[in-house]
């Protein structure tokens, strides 16, 4: 923690966007730009299930608030992922169709890695997420921790919306 009192500070003195894909003790980033738990992370750190969508839409908004967030987006596994904001708002994103899960390995850190990415690029953060959770989607049907590609993407961008091309 010594190392994070000392560099928030400084990164946000000089405008970077921060982004924490922590296991636990989320409350380590109060006050960053984006934090992307996974759904057991985020009911530890509210002490209660999120298993239902009336929990999660509360859980979510809580979280986002006393962590002090722009963007909290918990990812939900095969259920897809929820995007919350400190203007109250909260999505769920469900999880994109694939033909085969083969492995799940790495899926968590591909959402939020597109996820960071996506908004350094200027994104909006639904489009991150949504960008986001195709990644994910593609990284599941292959074995190990897989990667994805700005090509696999593109591809995957086409196939949900044929009126991209």
């Amino acid at each position: 923690k010594p190392i994070l009192d000392m560099l928030l500070p400084l990164a946000r003195k000089f405008g970077k966007f921060i982004s924490a894909d922590s296991h636990g003790q989320l409350d380590r980033f109060r006050g960053i730009n984006a934090i992307t738990p996974n759904q057991p992370e985020a009911e530890a750190e509210l002490g209660r299930s999120l298993q239902d969508h009336k929990a999660l839409l509360e859980g979510g908004q809580e979280l986002v608030q006393r962590l002090d967030c722009e963007n909290l987006l918990i990812t939900l596994g095969a259920m897809g992922m929820a995007l919350f904001d400190q203007q109250g708002s909260g999505e769920v994103f469900p999880a994109k169709p694939v033909a085969g899960v083969a492995d799940t390995t790495g899926a968590g850190d591909t959402v939020a890695g597109v996820f960071t990415l996506s908004r350094l690029s200027q994104a909006t953060p639904r489009e991150a997420a949504q960008l986001a959770n195709l990644a994910g989607a593609a990284v599941v049907t292959k074995l190990g921790a897989a990667t994805t590609s700005v090509e696999e993407l593109l591809s995957l961008i086409h196939k949900q919306m044929p009126d991209t091309q």
